[in-house]
């Protein structure tokens, strides 16, 4: 199944549904939390990892890192992600909304994770709130 979603600008990656076993839920949450801030922290420093990255993400980031670290390096360090629940996504399956607490300001952010661990969608559905402290 193929969607293209945006990650600030639209990206395109395939995405893979695999439901989580019961019990397993908030290790699986608690990975895909490290990950999506792991990746987010990376960008803001202007890298794109292939640890963190599924192929077709990695491939979109590193076409889009200049924009990426500029807005992600503008907010400043990450201080705090939040779960926020799950949503389905348009084109089936479903992922982890964060809201993401950075020093200058606060952004939504999807993250799902592919069966190696690795994020096969980290997507913005929206700008961040820039605080003005």
């Amino acid at each position: 199944m193929k969607a293209t979603l945006t990650l600030a600008i639209a990206l395109g990656f395939t995405l893979l549904f695999t439901p989580t076993v019961a019990g397993a839920e908030d290790e699986d949450q608690a990975f895909a939390k490290e990950m999506t801030i792991q990746a987010l922290s990376e960008a803001a420093a202007g890298k794109c990892l292939r640890k963190t990255l599924s192929p077709l993400l990695l491939r979109t980031c590193r076409e889009q890192i200049d924009f990426l670290k500029d807005s992600l390096s503008r907010l400043g360090p990450i201080e705090e992600a939040t779960f926020l629940g799950h949503e389905d996504l348009p084109a089936g399956g479903e992922a982890e909304v964060y809201d993401i607490e950075f020093e200058n300001g606060t952004q939504t952010w999807l993250a799902r994770l592919d069966s190696r661990g690795r994020l096969n969608v980290l997507w913005a559905p929206g700008p961040p709130i820039e605080s003005h402290d």
